[in-house]
């Protein structure tokens, strides 16, 4: 896989998002319903892919009363993006390796610079400041950050195994936006509680960590 191809395989991707957040939008999802958190949204989405956020021009709008979301291919940023691709020669000792494997190899460098750079996150895995003073305490932290990092990775790993191309921060900030609804139906005692709809990407990930959406709540499988 060359470097175009790459970049299709990831605009591909976007697409799928914006489809996913058009969807939202039109239906009224919450956290979808303003202009903001959609642009919030899918300012969120390209970093992870490494891609400008002036690729797509997105639209909003209304249509049958309801309100519409467009997005469009912007070609002269597309354009210039292919022309900052460059060439690269890839060197390499790992002589029984085919070509795409030696790419591929490369092109994942970014998860061990991705680790480190979680560890700067300010709120999530953040292993500075540290509001401590003792070296136990210091142990601690960093064991807890360690451990941290270690579960992102194997929810990245469960979600590869089936079969989705998102990030564990994707699958998070899905998860993040899954809400529970309070009802109260007449001559109750107790209020009701019931998962609000949710979308196609939160039941996917759901499904990989073997959970199910079962009247109304997230379920173990049996």
């Amino acid at each position: 896989m060359d470097k175009s191809d790459d970049l299709k395989e990831k605009l591909n991707r976007l697409r799928e998002d914006l489809f996913t957040l058009r969807r939202a939008y039109r239906e009224g999802h919450p956290h979808s319903r303003f202009l903001e958190a959609i642009r919030e949204r899918y300012e969120k989405t390209y970093p992870s892919l490494h891609l400008s956020p002036a690729l797509f021009n997105l639209s909003f709008f209304t249509e049958a009363s309801l309100p519409a979301m467009g997005f469009e291919l912007n070609r002269y940023q597309m354009d210039a993006t292919i022309k900052r691709m460059a060439k690269s020669i890839l060197i390499t000792d790992h002589h029984t390796w085919t070509p795409q494997e030696i790419y591929s190899a490369y092109r994942d460098r970014h998860l061990i610079q991705n680790q480190f750079r979680k560890t700067k996150h300010p709120f999530q895995i953040a292993f500075m400041p540290e509001y401590h003073s003792t070296d136990s305490k210091i142990r601690i932290h960093a064991f807890v950050c360690i451990v941290a990092l270690v579960y992102l990775t194997l929810l990245e790993r469960s979600l590869r195994a089936h079969g989705l191309k998102m990030s564990a921060a994707e699958a998070v900030r899905h998860l993040r936006d899954l809400r529970m609804a309070l009802f109260w139906l007449p001559g109750a005692k107790k209020p009701g509680r019931r998962l609000e709809d949710p979308t196609s990407q939160q039941i996917a990930v759901l499904d990989a960590l073997g959970f199910v959406i079962q009247d109304g709540m997230v379920l173990q499988k049996q």
